[in-house]
């Protein structure tokens, strides 16, 4: 079976903290992780697992985040096809993760 998933992607950044702050709080992170996300990655990487493999077509800036992108999506078994951006660049999102995950 060969399945396929068009659908964005970007950049995330997560930061653990003890709580989401407040609109103009500060708090500290205890850790920061960054890694491929998007509604599309993280389906392509559940079918991948399930049918040994997935097509993710996608747009991206033509840049080191979003060819770093599609380096760690091709280790999680996906066969990326990208058409690349010269006038804009990857999409990026920040993320906070309290302890309840």
């Amino acid at each position: 079976m060969r399945c396929a998933v068009i659908g964005h992607a970007e950049w995330v950044e997560f930061a653990r903290v003890p709580a989401v702050p407040a609109p103009g709080a500060i708090v500290h992170a205890d850790e920061l992780w960054e890694e491929p996300g998007g509604g599309g990655p993280v389906v392509a990487s559940q079918l991948a697992k399930l049918a040994g493999g997935c097509d993710f077509f996608t747009a991206l800036g033509d840049d080191e985040l979003g060819h770093a992108l599609v380096c760690s999506l091709q280790g999680q078994g996906m066969d990326v096809h990208v058409q690349w951006t010269a006038s804009s660049s990857t999409r990026r999102a920040w993320v906070h993760v309290d302890r309840d995950g």
